[in-house]
Formats: structure tokens, sequence, C-alpha cells
């Protein structure tokens, strides 16, 4: 849903590139309590209602997710910190991951990671453009869940004389603005900064209005299976790392 934003195809996109070099680069999201905004937002909520599923279901459920972790950790303890990871990077997680891949590419590799759930950081490691000089540059990823109803989401790439960042609000209250912020030196010495907001179409709308040209135009489709693997694989090496730390 986040790459489909206007402000992010349409505005932090061409910003970010216009930056030059990048020297960091930050990925954040702490959702809050979905629960608070979904319960204040809601028009016709149906809470509870179970009838329509069966009794065996969720143990069926968690059987077939023990199944999944072994067959993904094989030859691996599936411990309880392992699986809320695992869980946590697969929802939460990959909306930041998806969205930093498209601005930024795919890692080099994983310096560091920590997992105190609910709350998981990793120091990822970039490369620049050739064209940009091929400098290295440093990505800290950043995410968890607290009981305070603030959504604080966002991605925000620091050049040498451009900062850019956009920031996302809770996706359960139907079009909430997604704003872009630039701090930048002009080329008068000047600080200048500035707000820009593309659209004040929802972003799940954006993403809909996408699939159906895909549908009826044959626009190429962006958030392929293929791509989604690519998130996979960053999982992978973030595992892979935190393997490392607790042999260790």
């Amino acid at each position: 849903m986040r790459r489909y934003a206007p402000s992010f195809v349409e505005t932090f996109k061409r910003e970010v590139e216009s930056a030059g070099e990048i020297l960091y680069a930050r990925v954040r999201d702490f959702s809050g309590p979905n629960k608070t905004f979904v319960d204040q937002s809601g028009t016709f909520q149906l809470k509870g209602y179970t009838q329509d599923v069966p009794a065996a279901a969720g143990a069926e459920r968690e059987g077939l997710l023990k199944e999944l972790l072994g067959e993904a950790f094989a030859g691996r303890e599936v411990t309880n910190e392992r699986q809320e990871m695992c869980r946590f990077l697969g929802s939460l997680g990959s909306h930041d991951i998806s969205l930093m891949r498209e601005v930024l590419g795919f890692p080099e590799r994983v310096d560091g990671v920590s997992a105190n759930h609910p709350f998981y950081s990793a120091i990822l490691a970039f490369k620049n453009k050739e064209s940009l000089g091929g400098r290295p540059f440093a990505v800290t990823y950043e995410s968890g869940i607290d009981e305070v109803p603030v959504f604080d989401a966002h991605l925000a790439v620091y050049g040498r004389k451009k900062r850019i960042e956009i920031r996302y609000d809770s996706p359960f209250v139907k079009g909430l603005p997604i704003r872009v912020k630039v701090d930048e030196v002009s080329e008068h010495g000047e600080i200048v900064s500035r707000e820009v907001l593309a659209s004040y179409e929802d972003a799940y709308t954006a993403e809909l209005r996408e699939m159906h040209a895909c549908f009826t135009e044959g626009k190429k489709v962006k958030t392929t299976p293929a791509d989604a693997m690519e998130d996979l694989r960053l999982f992978d090496m973030i595992f892979q790392k935190y393997d490392e730390r607790i042999k260790a």
C-alpha cells in the first residue's frame, strides 16, 4: 500500500533522486495499538462474531504455522523469540522493508540485529550508485508496537545538502494525508524547509487504481511475487545475522 501512495510515487522518489549521494537513511514503524485506531474509525463494526469459524480452525492454523516454521528454519530450534520475530517481520516489517527497497535498492549485507519483542531493529549496509561515487552508507531499520496510539512510520534519507522524509499515518483511518518533508541548503547557502502533499487520495485507493490499470490496460505490475521474494531474501539475511548473535 505505501509504495502506491501519490506522495511516495510522485514526490518522495523525485526528491531523493535530486539529493545526490546518500549519506544515511532510516526506516521506522512504531505503529502503536491498531485496535485504538480501528475502534474509533470503523463505521459498521462487528466484534466477536465467530459463528462462521469452525471450532477446530484455531488449532489447525497453529499446527500449519508450526509446520511452516519448521520448514523455514530447518535444523534450527524454533524458539518463542524466533517465532515472534518471524511473524513480526512477515506482517508489519514487510511494509517498511518493501518501501525501503524501492527507494534504496537491496542491501549488501546486514551488520547487526536486535530482537527484543515487540521491538526489532537492524543495521543494513548499502552502497550508492556508481554514478554517485559508489560510497557505502548505513540504514537503520527500527520497528515495534507499544501502547501509545501515535502512528510513527517514516522513511528518511539524508544527503549532503538535503534531507527528505516521508511520513505515514495509520492506514486504518481512511484518507489521512501522507506528507513529504524536505530540508535543504539552497544555492545561496540558505536553509529551506518544505512540506509537500501530492494528493489526499487514500493509498489503498491509489493501489486499486493501479491494479485496475494492470488488468485493463496491460500496465506492468510493480509488486510482483518475484518482488515479494526480495523481502523474504532480506528476512533470511536478518535471521542469519540473528543466528550469529545468539551463538556468540
